[in-house]
């Protein structure tokens, strides 16, 4: 067991020996054994399922070519003719770098008057589906204070544009039972099932979806129990959104609380919150991660540098359970654009988790000053084994990555 440990981490330091290859017996030898180690690795565990998560969004970014309305939305024409993005290039690497993406739409998709600016009521043009889908969204959660704002008529069409581009919604539907069901997503053999849910404080009575009208799913604990007691059955995990909190505290209250853990409770795997607008805690109940909120993902908040900043996570996942989750501090500037923190900004944001995490710098290039910004970004490692297994399989898939680039594994 020890010398397979030694093999798989040594193949990093073989990498940066491969000139001696051809002319080391000892090294060809070694990497004959650490050749057939992989192949065996390979047909033991399964593929890792990465899961982008992101905070609240509403409007967008457009290219320095492309126009919005006044209303910062992204307009079709626009969107034809100069590719307009809901964010930058470095940031929409980041959504296409996983298997599935999902965030917190807080805007319905429909046509309508103009909004003055700073109007509590949202709306985007329709095309905006369209960069949501270029820019890799596999689901979007419609159960918040801003989908419903243009009524039934909104949301309805906000699930015809989601539709017709492929992205899934849940959280909202044309009746009741629609809204709470859960959404089926498999990859990779991997089947996820996503909830969604609004806090009963946070928005007005008729937002609820009911027998005959559209809209949204509401925090019951009572029926989301059974929805999350359900879709575990059918599903390998479960993950569940809520849209709850008060504004601009960096503490979840006691409803985000009791509603978080009696999801999990009940059977769910990883709980998503959004609405506070800023980043809160992060906490492990009974081995399962609450993300109280996310704070913001493209959002016209400048009024605070707090509103101006959010978690981009990344959840990786085997048939075993969660094996690792990445977490990338974004700051937002110049009105609504993401970009990955720098290394103060992020370490900053991270302490509002209050949670120990293991720490990575990262690079990204900056377009302004056509250099590289240094970052940073947190880590949580979980241990998810195998009966029987020495490694953990994250570890695992860094020594196939490696040695995918020296050896031949298509035997």
């Amino acid at each position: 067991k020890q010398e397979r440990r030694d093999l798989a981490a040594e193949s990093g330091i073989l990498e940066r020996k491969r000139f001696l290859l051809s002319s080391s017996p000892e090294l060809k030898e070694r990497l004959r054994k650490l050749q057939d180690i992989v192949y065996e690795m390979k047909k033991e565990h399964p593929e890792v399922i990465s899961l982008g998560l992101y905070g609240s969004f509403t409007k967008g970014y457009a290219t320095p070519e492309s126009d919005f309305d006044a209303n910062f939305n992204i307009d079709e024409d626009s969107l034809n003719k100069n590719g307009a993005s809901i964010a930058p290039p470095a940031m929409l690497d980041e959504l296409k770098n996983a298997d599935l993406v999902f965030g917190n739409l807080e805007t319905p998709i429909t046509q309508g008057s103009e909004i003055p600016d700073f109007e509590m009521i949202f709306r985007s043009n329709p095309g905006t589906e369209k960069a949501l889908k270029q820019a890799g969204f596999s689901i979007l959660s419609l159960a918040n204070n801003h989908t419903p704002n243009f009524g039934e008529k909104g949301l309805k069409d906000t699930f015809d544009y989601l539709k017709n581009v492929g992205i899934e919604y849940v959280g909202a539907g044309q009746n009741e039972q629609e809204a709470n069901q859960p959404v089926y997503i498999e990859q990779k053999g991997i089947k996820f099932a996503f909830l969604a849910y609004n806090d009963t404080d946070v928005v007005p009575a008729l937002y609820e979806a009911g027998e005959n009208r559209t809209g949204t799913a509401f925090m019951r604990i009572e029926k989301m129990s059974e929805a999350v007691k359900e879709a575990k059955q059918k599903a390998n995990f479960v993950v569940v959104s809520m849209h709850a909190g008060i504004e601009y505290t960096d503490k979840p209250n006691e409803s985000q609380i009791n509603f978080a853990h009696a999801a999990i409770d009940a059977g769910a795997d990883l709980i998503i919150g959004h609405h506070p607008h800023v980043v809160q805690t992060l906490e492990k109940y009974k081995g399962r991660y609450i993300f109280y909120s996310l704070g913001n993902f493209v959002f016209d908040q400048p009024q605070s540098q707090e509103t101006k900043e959010g978690l981009a996570i990344k959840v990786y996942f085997t048939k075993y359970g969660i094996n690792k989750i990445s977490l990338l501090p974004v700051v937002m500037e110049n009105l609504a654009q993401p970009k990955v923190a720098n290394k103060g900004e992020a370490e900053k944001i991270l302490q509002r988790l209050k949670f120990s995490l293991a720490g990575q710098n990262i690079y990204s290039w900056n377009s302004n000053n056509n250099n590289f910004e240094k970052g940073s970004r947190g880590i949580i490692y979980t241990e998810n084994l195998k009966k029987g297994d020495v490694f953990s399989y994250f570890w695992v898939r860094v020594a196939l990555v490696q040695c995918e680039y020296l050896l031949d594994l298509s035997r």
